[in-house]
């Protein structure tokens, strides 16, 4: 089959996989696209690497404002927050590191512009950042894609936020194991739905709603251990 670029296309391509059109599959096309829609979150969020990745945002904090919309992102979890520069930081908002900073110049610790200097210069700045730098922690709400900015800014930041997003469903509808774990989900719903009437083929033969289950959750079980499998270690964990 062509590479599946609609969820209409993933639809049709379920149906055949369970047989149609040799076979009535008694489920209706929505059915199938909630089966399709719940897959993609849980692959979204679960398998590392091809359901989700890193990206970096820059976000702006307001003076008395604790809360940002992340809203249309497809943001899953937010990590860190740093402010966008550190010479900014040296040059307007932070007296104190002004201060340690003239004295390691006084003492003769950063003495030219040579390279092993420079090093020593950066590294100087970065630690005296680590004693006097303001730091913010960050606590991203899924349920209303806001994140929580603490302590609350007292002034204005601009900075860059460390996040995992999501990856377009539609660029997962040809991943080999969304396809196969959509599919053992179509067919355990068809099972379930098979169970309660009788279905008869042409020709007199009969479809085993509790023996297409079984083969569901059978299939179901191997497309969840190899997503676990090949997905990347995790490196970040996403409550409910």
């Amino acid at each position: 089959m062509a590479t599946i670029t609609t969820l209409d296309g993933f639809v049709s391509y379920i149906k055949v996989k369970l047989g149609d059109p040799v076979v009535c599959v008694e489920l209706d096309d929505s059915q199938i696209e909630q089966c399709i829609e719940d897959v993609i979150q849980e692959f979204q969020r679960y398998n590392s690497g091809e359901g989700n990745y890193e990206d970096y945002m820059t976000l702006t904090l307001t003076s008395g404002v604790d809360e940002y919309s992340l809203s249309g992102s497809d943001v899953l979890n937010a990590i860190d927050f740093k402010l966008s520069s550190v010479a900014g930081q040296l040059n307007t908002l932070f007296s104190p590191i002004n201060f340690a900073l003239s004295d390691f110049l006084a003492q003769g610790v950063i003495t030219s512009m040579g390279l092993i200097n420079y090093h020593t210069a950066m590294t100087v700045v970065k630690e005296i950042d680590n004693y006097f730098g303001v730091r913010f922690r960050v606590d991203f709400r899924p349920a209303t894609q806001t994140v929580k900015v603490i302590p609350t800014p007292n002034e204005e930041y601009m900075g860059v936020i460390h996040v995992y997003r999501a990856e377009t469903a539609v660029n997962l509808y040809n991943n080999p194991l969304v396809k196969r774990l959509a599919v053992a989900r179509c067919k355990i719903l068809w099972g379930e739905i098979l169970s309660k009437i009788t279905m008869t083929l042409p020709g007199g033969g009969t479809l085993n709603g509790a023996e297409i289950i079984a083969r569901g959750k059978e299939e179901e079980e191997k497309a969840l251990a190899d997503i676990k499998d090949e997905g990347e270690p995790p490196t970040f964990f996403i409550e409910g």
